[in-house]
């Protein structure tokens, strides 16, 4: 077509033009290699070279005059909808573009405005909800958290906010969502979940299953594709387990001056969750440098539709996960090991171990109330000479020495230091010393490994040395006593003067 020829000639080669759904697509490439793409309003047919030809060389002048092509497009030829100014937030954003949405199915019938009013409008409220998600996979998992999964109004409502954000990113939209931000999934199905005729109680991880199913992830496999993803799902279950977390939270995780947070935010009927610390009960987060790791933005899984269901799908093809998985195990039993591990190991109360899970001492109960049994209650009262069951915050009135203030106000806020052990067994406060026992044992264990891994490392690096040296050419090293000896009697060198030879 001469068309491509005629504006090589009048606005150079960075401006190209071509078919989109029958309408003409303007491609400008920029010297630093970004590209703006914009659909002109005018049909690609041989009829309108000339007016395409036009619209392009005006479009180019403004361009050159510093406005993008979308500003310049609608200086010249307007804009059939308002679009949001730059300044606004995503937030803002959304829900304008909803309003906007909403707008345009009304007037062009799609729609009327009481299937707006009343059908559309829970959807409405839940997306102002959680409009301040990051890009749309965040929005759509968020946006069905609120009911329960499989559930009809879970599917609407992300049906609806799907079409929005498809719409928002169309012409039809006048493209005021960006693309790369806000395309929706093709597929919503992952979204919506399974839907669970009865809810089921929640079944904890045991610490030793945990450390098991980890070490057989496949991070050493020879297939790049399944040695990646399982480097990424071992570090993503990791998280969960050291921390509690939801699966949807270690997409929210920030470290602010050396301590780990989430900013995850949920909301519900019952309110919504604040900004959380995070806090390893045990040696985990050390042991695994978490911290460390989300620090340094290392890789976490993939997921094209919400990490819980993400995780349910990679855990079903794992091998060591099936009979973990015939026992009630889930993606969320990692979060519930947190819990077992808070009670059954550490004792914290109830009101302590839901603030570091980042839910209700309600919600606590009701999901956790239900894990006392036989095996527990045996257990405990095996432990009553110990004075296990009646340690508390206050420690046993009447029984051995007071403890000092500082170890007292670390008991209080559960940070006992191993170095405390002493003052606890003074204060017959045997289960809390042992505890700290315990992590003095776990804290030099993990040293001493680190030492023999170092010794290691150093007496490879030695072997290594002497290997190089070993294989330099013979005439690069230093001859030998005998050689020389050899070679001076060849020359007949003895080392005294000539008079005693």
């Amino acid at each position: 077509m001469a068309l491509r020829d005629q504006l090589k000639l009048s606005v150079g080669s960075a401006y190209r033009v071509g078919e989109q759904r029958g309408k003409t697509k303007l491609d400008v490439r920029f010297q630093n290699g970004t590209r703006q793409l914009k659909t002109l309003d005018i049909a690609w047919v041989p009829a309108n070279s000339r007016k395409i030809q036009e619209s392009v060389e005006k479009v180019a002048g403004l361009v050159t005059g510093g406005r993008n092509v979308k500003e310049a497009y609608e200086a010249l030829f307007g804009a059939s909808i308002p679009v949001p100014e730059a300044s606004e937030s995503a937030s803002a954003l959304l829900v304008q573009v909803w309003e906007l949405f909403g707008a345009y199915k009304i007037r062009k019938n799609l729609i009327k405005e009481s299937t707006w009013s009343k059908d559309y409008a829970t959807s409405g409220k839940r997306l102002k909800e959680v409009s301040d998600a990051k890009d749309a996979f965040d929005l759509l998992d968020r946006a069905g958290d609120k009911w329960e999964a499989g559930s009809r109004q879970r599917q609407v409502s992300l049906q609806h906010i799907s079409a929005m954000l498809k719409w928002g990113i169309s012409r039809e939209g006048n493209f005021v969502l960006p693309k790369e931000r806000w395309t929706p999934p093709i597929e919503l199905k992952g979204f919506y979940g399974d839907k669970v005729e009865a809810k089921q109680d929640a079944v904890p991880l045991q610490d030793e299953e945990i450390i098991s199913f980890l070490e057989s992830l496949p991070v050493e496999s020879k297939h790049p594709r399944d040695k990646e993803a399982a480097k990424r799902w071992k570090f993503a279950f990791q998280l969960m387990a050291a921390f509690g977390l939801r699966p949807i939270e270690i997409k929210h995780l920030q470290v602010d001056n050396g301590e780990l947070w989430c900013n995850y935010i949920k909301r519900s009927g019952a309110g919504q969750t604040k900004r959380r610390r995070l806090r390893c009960l045990n040696e985990w987060a050390t042991e695994w440098d978490l911290i460390n790791r989300v620090a340094d933005d290392e890789a976490l899984p993939l997921c094209k539709v919400g990490v819980a269901d993400a995780a349910r799908t990679y855990l079903k093809r794992q091998k060591s996960w099936e009979s973990l998985a015939k026992a009630g195990k889930t993606a969320y039993s990692f979060r519930h090991g947190f819990a077992l591990r808070a009670h059954q190991q550490y004792g914290l109360s109830v009101r302590i171990a839901a603030a570091l899970m980042g839910h209700s001492t309600d919600t606590h109960t009701r999901s956790y109330g239900t894990w006392t049994d036989e095996d527990e209650i045996d257990k405990a009262l095996e432990n009553w000479d110990e004075g296990k069951l009646n340690q508390n915050l206050f420690g046993n009135a009447g029984q051995g020495v007071a403890l000092p203030a500082d170890v007292q106000l670390r008991l209080q806020n559960n940070a006992l230091l191993p170095e405390d052990e002493g003052a606890l067994r003074k204060a017959n406060l045997t289960f809390h010393a042992e505890q700290c026992a315990q992590a003095r044992d776990r804290i030099q264990s993990v040293a001493m490994e680190k030492q023999a891994r170092l010794s290691e490392e150093r007496a490879k690096a030695a072997q290594a040395e002497y290997k190089a040296f070993q294989d330099i050419p013979l005439g690069a090293k230093p001859p030998s006593p005998e050689a020389i000896q050899q070679f001076r009697e060849q020359i007949g060198y003895t080392g005294k003067p000539s008079w005693e030879n």
